[in-house]
């Protein structure tokens, strides 16, 4: 009611790739983990040509600290870590950073900085090491459901469930609520979505769905 949040136990319950989505340096104890969409921007390198989705060229930007706009990081980049724990306890922020184009960007154009190579090298690590939890049995990676199409009904997944990893989900184009009407957007019954994520123009979010009837191929009805 309060909106404050409660610890409610110490135990954990499982474990997620968060420092894959903040900023850290190999000589510094500080860990940023910005709050904005900032941390959804891909990785791409000169050092693996062909690789990922920026072709040949490489980054298209980077990251910097601020500048003018923000004159409490560079006061904030000469404190100390003592100082820095200190104003963060009080609830006081003060370095922020910045994104730059290091080329033209087209409209459209996806943005790609440049992780680093020992990011690099830990994620290929990772991806090469990492293997299911034992606990999860019957885990299915989300990709393989994608490049397989394995959309199930509710009655397929009544006799053969997803794992609990896998939750439906399908794109609901909010700029069209007023074409579905206020019941309709709520639910959702009945109303035909794209199987595949082709979504080309609006605004959209994901909803969880099940998927009533498969009308083709690549339609379904969906609830």
């Amino acid at each position: 009611e309060t909106g404050a949040m409660v610890k409610k136990h110490d135990t954990a319950v499982g474990k997620q790739l968060l420092v894959n989505y903040c900023f850290g340096h190999g000589q510094s104890k500080l860990l940023l983990c910005p709050m904005t969409n900032s941390v959804l921007i891909n990785h791409c390198s000169t050092r693996k040509v062909g690789e990922g989705q920026c072709g040949d060229k490489g980054p298209n930007a980077k990251i910097r600290w601020a500048t003018s706009w923000d004159h409490a990081t560079s006061e904030w980049l000469e404190k100390s870590m003592e100082e820095i724990e200190a104003e963060t306890k009080l609830g006081r922020r003060g370095l922020s950073m910045e994104v730059i184009a290091t080329r033209d960007i087209a409209a459209g154009q996806e943005i790609f900085i440049d992780y680093g190579e020992e990011w690099e090298m830990a994620w290929e690590k990772h991806v090469k090491e990492w293997k299911p939890p034992q606990s999860s049995v019957d885990y299915m990676p989300v990709a393989s459901v994608m490049s397989s199409e394995d959309f199930r009904t509710l009655d397929e997944e009544a006799t053969n469930p997803y794992p609990p990893n896998v939750q439906p989900v399908c794109f609901f184009d909010q700029c069209s609520q007023e074409e579905y009407g206020n019941e309709e957007e709520e639910s959702m019954d009945g109303k035909i979505f794209k199987s595949t994520l082709g979504v080309n123009s609006g605004e959209h979010s994901l909803y969880p769905c099940d998927i009533i009837e498969k009308s083709s191929d690549d339609f379904f009805i969906v609830r």
